[in-house]
Formats: structure tokens, C-alpha cells, sequence
């Protein structure tokens, strides 16, 4: 399995501190985006890769869907692009969970997704 950008610590202390480095992280990522082709750049990758952390770890019930909806309307905020970015996610997120065959990772995703829907 691949290194986690956001690591378990974070999610174990996301109520005290966790969720402010994660913002902070974010932030550092969108700071570093340039505003032509986002994927291309660094701090878009390293933004995607902190979604998709975030996104798993609320998946795997690591964190509540609601701390990561949470999250994921403070980081919208920080870039024009950060939308687009996170319906890309989706659809991975969308095959991954498909892939791996397991009900309630299935259902966390349906809520996190209709959770960024409204």
C-alpha cells in the first residue's frame, strides 16, 4: 500500500489539532498551484493526493463523513479549480469503491457524495 499523505495521527487527533494541519497542508498545495493546467503542477498533485487521503480515510471510517464534508468546504474555498478537482475524485473514488467489493466503504461513499452534492 502506498504511503499516506495524511497520516493516521491526523485523523486520531482531528477534533484538536488534526483538521487545522490538514487545512494548513491544503492551503501550502493551493499556494503552489498555478492557475493554467492544475494537474501539471506541483501543488495540484500534491492537492489531489490530499483529497484523495482524506476521502479514503473517511471511507475506511477513519473519520465521520460530516469532518470530511467539512473539510472539503473549507479547501473549496482556497482555489477556483479545487471543484473540478474534487468531481474528478469523485469519479475515482466512484471506481475504486465499486472495485473493491466492500458494502459499507460503498455506502460511505454515497454519503460523502451526497453530502458534496448539496
Amino acid at each position: 500500500m502506498a504511503s499516506r499523505v495524511v497520516s493516521m495521527d491526523v485523523c486520531k487527533s482531528w477534533e484538536r489539532s488534526g483538521k487545522l494541519e490538514f487545512i494548513k497542508q491544503c492551503r501550502s498545495a493551493a499556494a503552489g498551484m498555478q492557475t493554467s493546467r492544475l494537474p501539471s503542477d506541483r501543488g495540484g498533485k500534491d492537492l489531489q493526493l490530499l483529497l484523495h487521503d482524506l476521502c479514503w480515510h473517511v471511507l475506511d471510517d477513519r473519520l465521520k463523513v460530516d469532518q470530511g464534508l467539512a473539510a472539503l468546504a473549507e479547501i473549496t474555498a482556497l482555489h477556483p479549480e479545487i471543484a473540478s478537482m474534487l468531481a474528478d475524485l469523485v469519479f475515482l473514488l466512484d471506481l475504486e469503491t465499486l472495485s473493491a467489493d466492500n458494502r459499507d466503504q460503498r455506502d460511505r461513499f454515497h454519503w460523502l457524495l451526497a453530502g458534496c452534492a448539496k
